[in-house]
């Protein structure tokens, strides 16, 4: 998609941002949104078919971003277990060795393919994982927190960049929930 415009607005304490995106009869609105004083953002697409031709899509991201991870070691990957009765168990991992070996893509120049997904199946938005994960560093004093607000299935998935993470996370999608489009 194409940048087309933006449009910035403060509603009370909130700021709001709607950056306009478009192509191939595709337009999508994107409104960012962070209250004063709490380093958090709120993110909501909205996708439409501005041609006359039928377009399918098979996932909508709601936000997609870097990480910024500077030392791979640091980091954990932080998710809620759940189920019916036996909800929120919370663990953490990780990213090298056990989600992410470091198999040294710059030398190769080929971006490594795995991640680390937690997705929802059928209509129960936390029927195996609650809809929540974190990316935490107690030795960087950083950490993302990410939670899908979404009606149906939803996708979480944090995957390495060369040299970085990124997070992507979106409602139902083809590739993990079946027959959705």
């Amino acid at each position: 998609l194409c940048y087309i415009g933006h449009e910035a607005a403060t509603d009370g304490a909130w700021h709001r941002l709607r950056i306009t995106l478009a192509a191939d009869g595709i337009r999508a609105d994107v409104t960012l949104a962070s209250p004063d004083g709490v380093a958090a953002l709120s993110s909501v697409v909205t996708v439409a078919n501005t041609s006359d031709a039928q377009v399918v899509l098979r996932s909508v991201s709601s936000w997609a971003a870097p990480l910024g991870v500077r030392d791979p070691e640091a980091w954990e990957f932080h998710s809620a277990a759940s189920d019916w009765l036996a909800e929120s168990r919370w663990s953490a991992e990780p990213f090298r060795p056990d989600l992410f070996p470091g198999i040294a893509a710059h030398l190769t120049g080929v971006r490594p393919r795995g991640t680390a997904t937690l997705a929802s199946h059928g209509t129960w938005s936390s029927g195996e994982h609650a809809p929540v994960a974190a990316a935490v560093s107690p030795a960087e004093g950083a950490a993302w927190l990410w939670q899908v607000e979404h009606n149906g299935p939803w996708r979480i998935e944090v995957g390495e960049e060369y040299g970085d993470f990124s997070v992507a996370l979106s409602g139902s999608s083809l590739c993990t929930h079946e027959h959705w489009s």
